[in-house]
């Protein structure tokens, strides 16, 4: 068989033929796993076998290095950057280094690309879109002189645009028992979210530009019931691991009223993917304990963050949005070096689906602060 011939009809011609680039990388992607395991059989007979001599897995790569070119230069973005990196670094594993070479050359230049881009529109921008584009190019060994140029506009944006900073903290107490009544077995403590965000305002036009770096720090929450007879039924919620996640957002301010649209996720963001797993046995005269039929329950769903979606990814309502808490919360002028402005407050907030089980948190609480640390609009950076 022609292996060429078969994947070009599968992937240009195939079940793929009218989707998006990005879903015949994956595919292809996929393809390459598959072929990868198949191997596994051939190098426990031949240790010597010669992964850089595999005629399939040079096809399927040279196929996934051409989708990954193709998305670049569809949407050179960063997410179109990470896709050429990633190739690369899969090429270089599996022996085929001429390929991953330039791959990881073509990164690069879309990295260098991308960031020259940003620098034609530079000023007043979001600090992470400057110095992850600086990180980047950093970690790469690309264009040093590029890198101390956005570092630069970073810190003149800091000292020549109008500049909010604050916090907010989400704290949800994970519950005793769950809407099953389980008892809480292990994973008591608290559910957090810790926002950092940075609003940058150019005082000319009054366009904003804002990011949210959120923390999420979940504990893994293990609920058990025993039955009279010892069978035991659980129920397990969450994820372990931090997760850091940044969301972008623009708007208006004009030294007075705020317009913030909605938030997004930057394109390197990953979601934080919680687990929610229900088992349910019961006791059988014949058998003893007993699955019932239909369990387990295995379901793992994206959490961005309480103030995107609420209890309801991914297009759930928040229970307070940030436009919400910057109209609503108390403001104040502090004194520290010089007068600030300050928005802060405090709100209870509850899960409304809390007898889905999906999360188990029942009752918290959000926390907001905000200082206006540089004031370029409404004193005209006087003070």
């Amino acid at each position: 068989m022609d292996y060429s011939n078969e994947l070009l009809s599968r992937s240009t011609y195939g079940p793929f033929a009218d989707a998006d680039l990005e879903l015949k990388y994956r595919w292809l992607c996929y393809q390459i796993k598959k072929r990868l395991r198949a191997l596994e059989e051939i190098l426990k007979n031949n240790p010597n076998y010669d992964l850089s001599n595999d005629a399939i897995l040079k096809d399927l790569l040279d196929e996934l290095a051409k989708e990954a070119r193709a998305l670049a230069k569809a949407h050179p973005n960063e997410k179109s950057k990470i896709r050429l990196g990633q190739t690369a670094g899969k090429a270089m594993r599996l022996g085929y280094l001429e390929l991953g070479y330039a791959l990881r050359a073509e990164s690069i230049a879309l990295a260098e690309t991308i960031a020259k881009e940003l620098l034609k529109d530079a000023k007043c921008r979001r600090a992470r879109e400057l110095l992850h584009a600086a990180e980047q190019i950093g970690m790469m060994g690309g264009d040093s002189d590029l890198i101390e140029k956005l570092k630069a506009q970073r810190k003149k944006n800091n000292e020549e645009c109008d500049v909010w900073k604050g916090d907010i903290v989400f704290s949800f107490s994970v519950s005793s028992q769950d809407p099953a009544e389980y008892d809480l077995d292990s994973g008591d403590g608290d559910w957090k979210e810790k926002h950092a965000i940075y609003m940058v305002t150019n005082a000319e036009t009054f366009e904003l530009s804002g990011e949210d770096i959120v923390k999420l720090a979940f504990t893994k929450a293990l609920y058990e019931r025993t039955s009279s007879e010892g069978c035991v039924s659980t129920n397990r919620n969450g994820n372990q691991t931090p997760h850091v996640l940044p969301l972008y957002f623009s708007g208006y301010y004009d030294g007075h009223t705020f317009a913030l649209d909605d938030m997004e996720l930057a394109e390197d963001a990953k979601p934080l993917m919680l687990d929610y797993y229900h088992d349910i046995w019961v006791y059988d005269h014949d058998r003893g304990c007993i699955r019932v039929q239909g369990f387990p329950s295995d379901l793992t769903f994206p959490h961005n963050t309480w103030l995107m979606h609420g209890f309801a990814p991914p297009d759930g309502s928040p229970p307070i949005t940030l436009q919400e808490m910057l109209d609503e919360g108390n403001k104040r002028d502090t004194i520290i070096d010089k007068r600030y402005n300050i928005i802060s407050g405090t709100q209870k907030v509850s899960n409304p689906i809390w007898d889905a089980g999906t999360y188990p948190v029942k009752d918290g609480r959000v926390t907001w602060f905000f200082m206006h640390i540089q004031d370029y609009i409404s004193h005209q950076g006087s003070n």
